[in-house]
């Protein structure tokens, strides 16, 4: 299984961090990493960078374009006849759980296209 994780990156930070995106993930680990006396800080920063999703919109976006299985109202599991795929809508991000897809089938189950938003 893998676990895929989306943010909605702000215009200005996907403009600087384009060319450099490891560090961009790196900053969000580390942003996930952070100890206690350190959340507040972490949490504004992660404010800065990251947009959050209208999860009532992108839930019913994903249910009305594949056929899935609602678990809760933030989480669904979307079947294809090749894997099954677990989405957990959050407002900071999106978590994306993938099955193992069968040797020589590629994966149909979810297309996912950057979206930056301005």
């Amino acid at each position: 299984m893998r676990k895929y994780y989306l943010f909605l990156i702000q215009t200005e930070y996907n403009k600087l961090y384009l060319k450099n995106s490891k560090f961009l993930y790196g900053l969000l680990y580390n942003l996930y990493q952070l100890k206690e006396p350190n959340l507040n800080y972490g949490i504004s920063l992660f404010k800065s960078i990251c947009q959050p999703f209208s999860v009532n919109l992108l839930s019913n976006y994903i249910q009305s374009k594949y056929t899935c299985t609602t678990i809760s109202p933030k989480v669904m599991k979307v079947h294809s006849i090749y894997e099954k795929t677990t989405i957990q809508i959050n407002y900071g991000c999106i978590i994306v759980i993938g099955g193992n897809t069968p040797a020589g089938q590629r994966n149909t189950t979810l297309s996912c296209t950057l979206l930056i938003v301005r």
